[in-house]
């Protein structure tokens, strides 16, 4: 009689063992469903142009993420979208500064959402130089084709990428360049503009503004996925992020950014035939 009680009690001690972790799955679950919805919820309000609402669902979305710990690359993605909400929707670069240097004292992000962060910074203080209370913008045509011309003219200047042969050129080229990427944004020339500005900032590395030509190289491949165009603008991209983390002692490029690079390369790509 007691060997059998003590089975019984063997029994339904294994028995606990195996069923315990059904009960201990579904708060995390019901947790991710929730930061699911609310990030598929705020990409459909952007998709509809409802800017306010898409901005409420993503920033909570981040808020929550954060608390319950399910952080993951679609962080990335919902900071770029309010970046874009507040940049090239909005056209509120003082909001975007002041969300973003508050998200930057979070101590638990790592470094691809710390340089994502500051990429987003540096580029709304490049939207607040330009004065779009101009009622007048200037011509896209000559702010373009002048822009070009001058980069064009420090390429030829340059025999590697950090010559500074051609720097007094770069500079001229985003004078124009600058106001043609915030006043004529939707333009088909658009793609060509940002990659021409990352390039140029990539190269002017003495630049204070050290993550800006980030912004502006994934912001052609966010914009133009799949195009040879994409695949130039990774390039670079990849190039110049391995040379920032790189010193005496090696490559020391953090695993996020690596991870970051990967799902960069993988929109640079041409659409594999199916």
């Amino acid at each position: 009689m007691i060997k059998k009680f003590f089975l019984n009690l063997i029994f339904l001690a294994l028995v606990s063992i195996m069923i315990h972790p059904f009960f201990i799955h579904p708060e995390p679950v019901r947790e991710k469903e929730k930061l699911d919805q609310l990030y598929r919820q705020g990409q459909e309000l952007f998709h509809q142009k409802h800017y306010q609402e898409a901005l409420l669902a993503l920033k909570t979305y981040i808020e929550t993420s954060g608390q319950t710990g399910h952080r993951s690359e679609r962080l990335l993605w919902a900071i770029d979208q309010i970046g874009r909400i507040y940049l090239s929707e909005q056209s509120t670069p003082d909001e975007a500064i002041e969300f973003f240097e508050e998200m930057l004292k979070d101590s638990r992000l790592n470094e691809a959402e710390e340089d994502t962060i500051e990429e987003w910074i540096a580029a709304a203080w490049e939207w607040k130089r330009i004065d779009k209370s101009s009622p007048t913008p200037q011509d896209p045509n000559k702010l373009f084709t002048l822009g070009k011309q001058f980069y064009l003219a420090g390429l030829s200047k340059s025999e590697y990428p950090m010559d500074d042969a051609g720097n007094a050129s770069f500079s001229i080229a985003q004078s124009y360049l600058r106001p043609f990427i915030v006043w004529h944004n939707q333009d088909s020339r658009i793609g060509e503009a940002l990659y021409m500005m990352g390039d140029i900032r990539r190269r002017l590395w003495n630049d204070k503004e050290y993550w800006v030509e980030n912004f502006y190289l994934k912001e052609a491949i966010r914009r133009f996925p799949h195009t040879p165009l994409a695949k130039k603008a990774f390039k670079s991209l990849e190039s110049g992020i391995h040379f920032s983390y790189s010193g005496s002692s090696g490559d020391h490029t953090p695993q996020s950014v690596l991870t970051m690079l990967k799902t960069y390369k993988a929109m640079a790509e041409p659409k594999k035939s199916e």
